[in-house]
């Protein structure tokens, strides 16, 4: 979206005071672009007010009038701060305390408290910034370049309230703000949500505490086609569910929860409590989710997860880059780096713990993270081998590995056999810390070399794991490890300043620095594949053998099986373990097939099976094995 801008509009700029008592709405009609008003702190306006869509690109600006008063620019407001603020008040009633216009533009709101009259006033969205319903159906009706900057916006700390910000606009700031009491039972509530505004969206510094997702992108059905919210930056907040809330019958989820959203960077974030409620206690989701059917472009891809802080959940990540319900697009390029997830348990019992699970995924990166969990490292699902995962990469973490490590669903008899099941279109695991692996486990992953096994956390050489630091000391095992020369782990002085200020609210931080430019390789040209294999047999009850490709020795072939010149059988992948090929020298081993004799041949007649390389005349050796006179 373009947005123009305006000359002279400064020039001709007024400050008006809008005094207890006074129309506002009228007030906001009447201004100008370039406009400020100053609202009396601690004077109350009961709306629904509106922002109309004027003309002109310079902000009108709504502010207290004890702006001195609160928190300089860049630090985050309290519910200390209330007595220094104008209060806008939803009445109940189903509305809103503020609303926008179709395509209103250049609001900036300093200093406000958002609030319900009372803990009985019934609302869903406390402030709409956009339309969440099919009103807002394209994108030029969409409200643009919009701030809440050092505003109090909470519910009844006695009543319930859905949901703080519906963030369905374009281009809009939320920053230095307190979101609180955000929680409903019998239905979800966020701080912060959003479906059907196309972005961009700087949520920062912010306090945010909510019931079901502190912030969520989609869970519902965009009504403008072809919409992804995009470009959102998320840093230095702090995302929190009070312990009070548990088992008060409020529906608790996620902290953190994308659903529809491309490029996206979730940086500095310290993201805190979340139980076994209406989900399994999972922190931090990022599913594709189609939620409604009617959005088969939805996607979550080009999102980068780092330093951050992720503390007291059932597990750690849910990955889900396709949806499993509806059509959607396949997500990809997660890239999870430099955090620490903390006190990760199973205190609600059953088998939490974990660090993440994954399923219909591509291109996840999970890298120099830290990991105090209870349980496993993650479960992958391939829908029984109907969809391995390619580009997964898991290296120089710190993790739990505890009695299963990976678990792979679907298909695998051990751990490193469902890896490389998963991992068809190539994977690397190496340079991991897996504690607790080493006396049953130190050979769990023979095809991926370079993993450490030590016993326990204590025994990492952390600088004060007791106390919760970290950092590796100097003189460790594991200091220095990591494929990339650097301490395998996280770094803890980079998360620590990436994270000074998340709780307390006390600056911005600073952006993550802009990485260093990768240099573009030239392009090394495939080689040209020297296929092998054997027939072994073919019988009333299976059709047998193995093939491999000698240039890329632990890759899976796959072969096409006939019945003289008619296919029974096409791309069935030799990816099984037979030992005798590990010690013949074939890879890895794992290059075996096996399927079932087809019922279609139990007809007691002569049949020729062959086997060929998939989408090739390349025979194996032996084939051309005859069965007869099998009946049913």
């Amino acid at each position: 979206m373009l947005f123009a801008i305006s000359a002279n509009e400064e020039a001709r700029a007024a400050t008006l005071t809008v005094p207890a008592g006074s129309d506002l709405q009228s007030a906001l009609n009447a201004a100008e672009a370039g406009d400020t008003l100053i609202l009396e702190a601690g004077a109350s306006y009961i709306g629904t007010f509106t922002l109309p869509n004027k003309s002109g690109s310079s902000f009108i600006t709504i502010q207290s009038s004890a702006l001195s008063s609160l928190p300089a620019a860049g630090v985050r407001v309290s519910p200390a701060d209330a007595a220094n603020m104008p209060k806008i008040v939803s009445a109940g009633r189903g509305t809103a305390a503020l609303v926008t216009e179709a395509a209103a533009h250049h609001y900036k709101f300093i200093g406000i408290e958002f609030k319900p009259v009372d803990q009985s006033a019934f609302i869903y969205n406390l402030i709409n910034l956009g339309d969440g319903s099919a009103a807002q159906n394209s994108l030029d009706k969409v409200p643009h370049h919009l701030t809440l900057d050092r505003c109090y916006i909470h519910a009844d700390p006695n009543g319930e309230l859905k949901r703080g910000i519906a963030l369905d606009s374009a281009e809009t700031s939320i920053i230095n703000c307190y979101i609180a009491g955000f929680r409903a039972r019998g239905q979800d509530s966020q701080a912060i949500a959003g479906y059907n505004g196309p972005g961009p969206f700087h949520i920062i510094n912010n306090y945010l505490e909510a019931g079901s997702e502190n912030i969520l992108f989609g869970g519902a059905d965009a009504s403008i086609e072809g919409l992804i919210p995009s470009d959102i930056e998320i840093r230095g907040n702090y995302m929190f569910k009070p312990l009070a809330w548990r088992d008060a019958g409020f529906v608790v989820k996620n902290l953190l929860e994308l659903k529809n959203a491309q490029r996206v960077i979730i940086d500095g974030n310290i993201l805190q409590n979340v139980w076994t409620d209406g989900q399994t206690g999972c922190a931090v989701l990022f599913t594709t989710r189609n939620q409604d059917g009617g959005n088969p472009w939805a996607t979550v891809k080009d999102v980068q997860f780092t330093n951050n802080i992720v503390r007291n959940a059932q597990y750690g990540l849910s990955i889900a880059l396709k949806d499993d319900t509806h059509a959607s697009a396949q997500g990809n390029n997660l890239l999870v780096r430099n955090n620490l997830f903390d006190d990760i348990n199973y205190r609600d019992g059953g088998s939490r713990g974990r660090f993440f699970a994954m399923a219909n995924s591509q291109d996840v990166t999970i890298d120099h993270n830290t990991v105090n969990n209870t349980g496993s490292i993650g479960n992958l699902n391939a829908y029984n081998g109907s969809n391995p995962m390619t580009g997964f990469v898991f290296t120089n973490n710190i993790v739990n590995h505890s009695d299963y490590g990976f678990t792979v669903a679907g298909i695998g008899d051990t751990e490193d056999n469902g890896l490389n099941a998963y991992l068809v279109g190539g994977g690397i695991v190496t340079r991991n810390a897996l504690i607790g692996g080493g006396t049953n486990y130190g050979n769990s992953f023979p095809t991926h070399p370079g993993n450490l096994f030590p016993s326990a956390f204590a025994s990492v050489g952390f600088v004060d794991y007791a106390g919760g630091n970290y950092a590796l000391a100097s003189g460790g095992a594991y200091k220095n490890g990591g494929t990339d020369g650097r301490d395998i782990g996280v770094d803890y002085a980079q998360l620590s300043a990436a994270t000074a200020n998340a709780v307390s609210g006390g600056g911005t931080p600073p952006a993550p620095p802009a990485p260093t430019p990768t240099p573009v390789p030239t392009p090394t040209p495939a080689p040209t594949p020297s296929y092998e294999g054997y027939h072994d047999g073919a019988t009333c009850a299976s059709i047998t053998g193995w093939a491999w490709d000698r240039t890329q020795p632990n890759a899976a072939v796959s072969v096409d099986i006939y019945d003289g010149q008619t296919m029974i059988a096409a791309g069935v992948v030799a990816n099984q373990y037979r030992q005798d090929l590990s010690l013949a020298g074939k890879g890895n081993g794992y290059h075996a097939f096996s399927i079932a004799t087809p019922a279609r041949l139990k007809d007691r007649q002569l049949h020729s099976i062959t086997v060929n390389v998939a989408g090739t005349n390349i025979n194996l050796n032996n084939t051309g094995i005859f069965i007869a006179k099998c009946g049913i």
